[in-house]
């Protein structure tokens, strides 16, 4: 099911301070009133279809005796903030042709399923939407609203200018990009972006501090994010009997190069004469990590360990050479850091808000819209299946 793209990013942006979400719907001419919590409603058949006809809603009088059975098409069903959302405007946000190709090739059931859950995340983050923007907005004083109008103006001209200075083609190209009013919607989500903003700027920012302490603690508990492991050859001798162990412990200490011997004895990746690149840690030797990081550790370049005896196998370890990882001081990481740390105390404390804007909130519950919503699409998509 496909959300135009301004709804599809408002939870992401929620926390990001970055809300661009659908136009508010224009209320036709016969909208019936404003409803409120306290004012309970009825949906309100504003459109209605036979059941049988296979066609789009028209238009029929209510008051004529001889008509057919009918069937809500379109209805107001419910409000947020005072204004009534209609099924038809949630429709246009899903797309009228996904819903009809949807309601044609699925089951009832599954259209019901899909269809209730699309309008379920488009009602969350509608409600959400609105609720911060209208305190965004109310928080504005006379000057911040004038200068905020000055860029919308411009911001228009901008797009407009991009287009040759035609408006229609911009509006064209601006409905290609899911803007189903063009620039009305471009510049409404950018007025709503920068009243978000302005909102965390104003009520967010201030009420975040982060402490070098705080900022210390993070590099010490992520310190592999800003140490990179650095880079080990090795050369391993392994063979598996003792005779062949004494020989190799006499060519070593005879001071023969140890290439010179692996490629003579070892049975380990015999090959390459036992060498091998790893990291500065031992993790592809599973149970043997331990012991041979251990022999590692007490080595330096041009030195190899003692013999290593385990499982009936025994080991020698070279150290060829040694590249350490490029590591990142805390002063070099310490900006963004305050900053990785500042942005999410800012985003928990702006999804506070929210939950308290969404419980104080003045809209019809998202669950019972959901359900009349749903009631209406199969009606008007799915009523032949």
């Amino acid at each position: 099911m496909r959300i135009t793209r301004r709804l599809s990013i408002l939870f992401a942006a929620a926390c990001l301070g970055l809300v661009g979400c659908g136009a508010l719907e224009s209320e036709p001419d016969n909208a019936p009133p404003l409803v409120t919590d306290t004012d309970p409603y009825e949906p309100q058949t504003v459109y209605t279809a036979s059941v049988n006809s296979g066609q789009g809603p028209e238009q029929v009088d209510p008051t004529t005796e001889d008509t057919a059975p009918l069937v809500i098409t379109d209805a107001m069903v419910g409000q947020i903030n005072g204004k009534p959302i209609y099924a038809s405007a949630i429709f246009a946000e899903l797309g009228e042709e996904s819903l009809t190709r949807l309601g044609q090739e699925q089951p009832r059931n599954r259209f019901i399923q899909e269809v209730a859950s699309s309008v379920k995340d488009l009602l969350e983050a509608r409600v959400t939407n609105t609720l911060i923007v209208a305190e965004a907005e109310a928080d504005l004083t006379a000057q911040e609203r004038a200068q905020m109008q000055a860029v919308l103006v411009k911001e228009r001209e901008k797009v407009v200018a991009k287009y040759l200075g035609v408006p229609a083609r911009a509006q064209e190209a601006l409905i290609a990009e899911g803007y189903p009013r063009g620039l009305d919607d471009y510049v409404e989500e950018l007025r709503q972006q920068m009243l978000v903003g302005q909102y965390r700027m104003s009520n967010i920012s201030p009420k975040v501090h982060v402490t070098r302490q705080q900022i210390e603690r993070y590099y010490q508990d992520h310190i592999d994010e800003y140490v990179e492991s650095g880079q080990v050859t090795l050369r391993l001798i392994r063979v598996d009997d003792d005779d062949t162990a004494d020989i190799v412990e006499n060519a070593l200490n005879a001071g023969e190069p140890f290439a010179d011997v692996a490629e003579r004895h070892t049975v380990y990746s015999r090959g390459t004469g036992g060498r091998r690149d790893f990291t500065d840690n031992m993790e592809t030797f599973d149970s043997l990590a331990d012991e041979f990081d251990a022999a590692v550790q007490q080595l330096a370049v041009g030195e190899h360990s003692a013999r290593i005896v385990t499982n009936d196998q025994y080991w020698w370890i070279y150290l060829e050479a040694y590249e350490p990882g490029n590591s990142r001081s805390l002063q070099d990481v310490y900006l963004e850091i305050e900053g990785k740390l500042r942005q999410q105390r800012e985003t928990a404390l702006f999804v506070q808000h929210i939950a308290r804007m969404r419980n104080d909130g003045n809209y019809t519950p998202v669950n019972e819209m959901v359900i009349t919503i749903t009631e209406i699409a199969v009606n008007r998509y799915a009523h032949l299946n």
